[in-house]
């Protein structure tokens, strides 16, 4: 879990239409691999 931590602060991540979490969604979730399982428009995400 700590190299996919590192992983996703280091590389830039060329996808188009990846949507991103907040740092406080990300912190109230506790989890940095919220990313991974967000879909949805921006404001109007929804967990897979």
């Amino acid at each position: 879990m700590e190299k996919e931590e590192t992983r996703g602060w280091r590389d830039v991540w060329l996808i188009a239409l990846k949507t991103f979490a907040s740092l406080a969604a990300s912190v109230a979730l506790g989890t940095h691999l919220t990313n991974k399982y967000l879909e949805g428009l921006l404001c109007t995400r929804r967990h897979k």
